[in-house]
């Protein structure tokens, strides 16, 4: 993630490097080349991201299904705890992706058609980008809470024998059910 942001942020210094030696009118055709270049950096990005959580989910489950007890129960957990982040990792990098789509869409409209650019722009994008920035964000901001533990964490599995030794009343079950051998 952080590549795709010093990715962003290059690109802008070019831009701004440009736009100050050869003026405003040659920049816009390199700004929409640097975006669709962050656009795909982006894109990207989250497909390797959720490609990776997805083999380690995939690796879980067949742990899960290899093994018993504790070890079921704490693969069980991690899977769970992976797809969360798989969920708020595709929803975050989807609606980012859509955004930036929808803002090189509407410059290639504008440096094509620049009446049909200022139609739609009235009756359609500015809304449509209004709604498509603002859903960005809040999904942006739910995935860090999601990421973070803040807005929702799966409690870890407990340690039956571990929980069974710091209790005394339940010593004499833990001693009924082990096999001394």
């Amino acid at each position: 993630m952080s590549l795709s942001f010093q990715a962003n942020i290059w690109m802008i210094v070019i831009k701004k490097i440009v736009e100050t030696i050869h003026g405003v009118d040659d920049v816009s055709k390199l700004a929409l080349v640097l975006r669709f270049i962050f656009a795909c950096i982006w894109l990207t990005f989250t497909g390797t991201t959720v490609k990776g959580l997805w083999l380690r989910i995939r690796d879980l489950s067949r742990e899960k299904n290899r093994v018993k007890g504790q070890a079921r129960a704490e693969a069980r957990w991690a899977r769970r705890v992976l797809l969360t982040e798989l969920f708020a990792c595709l929803a975050a990098g989807l609606t980012t992706f859509g955004f930036w789509g929808l803002m090189e869409s509407m410059e290639i409209i504008k440096w094509i058609d620049p009446r049909c650019y200022e139609v739609m722009k009235k009756h359609f994008l500015s809304e449509t980008a209004s709604i498509v920035h603002r859903a960005d964000l809040i999904v942006n901001a739910l995935s860090v809470a999601v990421f973070s533990g803040l807005l929702f964490q799966i409690p870890p599995p407990a340690n039956d024998i571990v929980d069974r030794q710091k209790n005394p009343a339940n010593w004499t079950s833990l001693h009924r059910h082990q096999h001394w051998g």
